[in-house]
């Protein structure tokens, strides 16, 4: 067939609403076919002003050649021919496309422009099926244009940065957060006045070392500037397949981190300002395009049936100033401080750091003797977890730092005794390198909660000052979606890991409960645990990690075969001893005996500890109307059972819910897995399940969204 585009082509409307969007619909079809082909789009019909953001959504047919809805592929561009052409926008593939030849409607992109384009100029839709030999045909194409500023994406994770002087050591800060499979998770990261750049010598360095992404650790980065501009992408630049950028001063490279490449400000400069950093595990469709554009930025992913990977993330950043010696700038310590009864006491904010000498392992005043302190950091909002972390640096790093504990003894349940025992111990192979972190939590009063106890030990013949660092972090529990019913809950990975676990239940105020914990299950003959307690209705959390993990409560009698792992000084704070990461967490929760249900959780870095939310209830969590899903502030009803709830209908915590991390395209992406999610609330026709039981349901998909939508702006029924 020839191609005929003019012949096809139609321009149904060209209006202007009160927002200054400028709408252009093309009915088609358009016959589109590997070779680019543009479409006028009567520019200079178009209003004055200037239009930062473009939406476009159409409807696919597939033609000759076995062409593929993900090789739909299109550009924005100042004149009718491609080469030379200034390109508004240049998106790849089309949210919701595949890596088949299936008819689709909807198809649907939205697009930042960059360079914005100014009303009345020549404006050209470009076209193109990316596969030879293929064609395909394009209709009801609408698109629409409009002014305004370009909106940021919704970030779950986000990190304000500060570069030190040139006496001062390195900044590295640690962020975790988790990543769902067919999605992005965005990361904020705020860089102060000034920038990142060559003439003033600051360096930002990112990498994803620790980070967890099934089956081969394969990451994808892209980072974007405040004006949703991209500034640099990579894809392998760390250890194996994961990711890293340098950004800013070149001539003092920093060391490589891992097996990856050293950081020599290779890929530009930062400017001040919201940056965001997007991140994926990526797809296994490597002959698609890696990026698109969704709500404002541009946004990557795997195709969807390339299933593009989740998993546990660690963001490292380092900043500095290039030359920045590693000489100590911070609070001094004050001798004699070389037992805990001679700790000195440091309240400390992020960015605080502790400075002293020490030479040695000995008793005594002066810098032959241990360093003891006994830091208060920040303390959690209620219900909030920190993570605690100490970063050590020195010019001649020979020191050794240890978190400090008590020892127990017994046969069950555990004795926790006096003697000064050894926690945690930094390495220096971890990334970041020397560190020791613990977490605070919960809302004991006591006078010395969630205090930890920091040693530092040194060698004969050393010199030079160190410096520890204090940062803390908030921790987002893991969602496990688990709703029990109130009764006898047993919490187990005996059958559902090989790893080494440790778990400790709390309650919704973040409180460890008594005697529900597991180390060795109580026959002995394995290394993973079980335990079991009555529970009522309410919010818990499982803390859990790889052995040994330790808060200040001694070993239950029961659920327990193992009474010897070290314990903290004082409540409120919970540490894990292993620098063993990817460790397999998978739980098991079940209510009186029944079918377990498995919660997949993986030890994601050094240290780390999971924490894994679930609810139990006295029977369903039901909204008022099909698109009632969530509590006002955005809670799934089935995780907050008796939380605030608008009674008038829908609102912007069931909008929130609804596309979660956790919510509709998560939920969709696990077919029959789906069902029972909180997004699943309809058949696969679009019937609320309460008004047509016994439908076909096959889990999140379609239905839902159109159910959903259907219902949110309706009251209370």
């Amino acid at each position: 067939m020839k191609i005929r585009t003019a012949a096809l082509l139609a321009f149904a409307g060209l209006a202007v609403s009160a927002a200054q969007a400028q709408n252009i619909t093309i009915p088609g079809p358009i016959n589109v076919t590997a070779a680019i082909t543009t479409q006028d789009l009567n520019g200079a019909g178009i209003p004055a002003g200037t239009y930062t953001k473009m939406t476009m959504s159409m409807d696919w047919l597939a033609g000759a050649g076995d062409p593929y809805t993900n090789e739909a592929v299109w550009a924005l561009l100042n004149q009718a021919t491609f080469a030379g052409a200034t390109q508004y926008a240049n998106p790849g593939v089309a949210f919701g496309s595949y890596g088949d030849g299936d008819p689709r409607t909807g198809m649907q992109w939205a697009v930042a422009l960059n360079p914005t384009y100014t009303g009345g100029n020549p404006l050209f839709l470009g076209t193109q099926q990316t596969f030879a030999g293929s064609d395909a045909f394009w209709s009801n194409i609408s698109i629409s244009l409009t002014t305004g500023a370009i909106a940021p994406p919704a970030f779950t994770m986000s990190q304000t940065v500060a570069f030190p002087g040139l006496a001062q050591p390195y900044n590295n800060y640690t962020v975790s957060g988790d990543l769902a499979a067919n999605t992005v998770t965005w990361m904020k990261i705020t860089v102060p006045s000034g920038g990142v750049t060559v003439p003033n010598g600051r360096f930002l360095d990112i990498n994803l070392e620790n980070t967890a992404i099934a089956p081969d650790g394969d990451s994808f980065i892209i980072m974007y500037g405040p004006d949703g501009a991209i500034i640099a992408s990579d894809d392998d630049d760390g250890s194996g397949f994961l990711s890293a950028l340098s950004f800013g001063g070149s001539s003092t490279p920093r060391a490589a981190v891992g097996s990856g490449v050293a950081s020599d400000g290779r890929d530009g400069i930062l400017p001040a300002g919201d940056c965001y950093l997007a991140i994926a595990g990526l797809g296994d469709d490597f002959t698609s395009p890696l990026t698109r554009f969704y709500r404002g930025f541009n946004v990557f992913s795997g195709s969807p049936d390339a299933t593009a990977n989740p998993g546990d993330l660690k963001v490292n950043i380092q900043t500095g100033t290039v030359n920045a010696p590693t000489g100590c700038t911070g609070q001094g310590e004050t001798e004699p401080n070389d037992t805990k009864a001679q700790a000195n006491l440091f309240t400390m904010n992020n960015g605080d750091a502790i400075c002293g000498v020490s030479t040695g392992t000995g008793t005594g005043t002066g810098a032959t003797s241990f360093d003891y302190y006994l830091v208060q950091g920040v303390t959690p909002a209620a219900g909030q977890i920190l993570q605690n972390r100490i970063l050590y640096t020195s010019s001649t790093p020979t020191n050794t730092v240890t978190l400090r504990g008590l020892n127990q003894t017994g046969t069950g349940p555990g004795v926790v005794g006096t003697t000064d025992t050894t926690l945690q111990t930094f390495s220096a192979t971890t990334s970041p390198a020397r560190f020791v972190q613990w977490f605070t939590l919960g809302n004991d009063a006591s006078a010395n909660a969630r205090r930890m106890y920091v040693r530092v030990a040194g060698v004969t013949g050393s010199a030079g000052d160190y410096r520890l660092e204090y940062q803390s972090t908030p921790v987002t529990p893991v969602e496990s979606g688990v709703s029990l019913a109130a009764g006898a809950v047993t919490v187990s990975t005996v059958g559902s890991s090989t790893t080494d676990t440790d778990f400790w239940v709390y309650d919704q105020n973040l409180n460890p409960i008594a005697d529900f914990a597991s180390d060795d299950d109580i026959t002995g003959n394995v290394l993973q645990g079980s335990a079991t307690k009555t529970l009522s209705a309410g919010t818990y959390y499982i803390a859990i990690s790889n052995w040994n993990m330790g808060n200040n409560l001694p070993s239950p009698a029961s659920g327990n075969s193992y009474f010897g792992g070290a314990v903290t000084d004082f409540p409120g704070t919970l540490i894990n001893s292993s620098t063993t990461a990817n460790s397999d967490l998978t739980l098991l929760l079940s209510v009186d005996n029944g079918t377990p249900t498995p919660v997949v959780v993986t030890k994601a870095g050094a240290f780390d500890i999971r924490f894994v939310k679930f609810t139990v209830t006295g029977g369903a969590t039901a909204g008022c109307n099909p698109a009632d899903i969530a509590c006002d502030t955005g809670d799934p009803l089935v995780s907050n059972p008796g939380c605030t709830n608008s009674t008038t209908g829908p609102n912007e915590g069931d909008y929130n819910a609804f596309f979660a991390a956790n919510g509709f395209f998560f939920q969709a992406g696990q077919g029959l897995a789906g069902v029972g999610g909180f997004c699943d609330i309809a058949c696969d026709n679009g019937d609320p399940l309460s008004q047509n039981p016994g439908c076909t349901n096959n889990g999140v998909n379609e239905g839902d969204y159109n159910c959903f939508f259907n219902n949110l702006f309706l009251p209370c029924v």
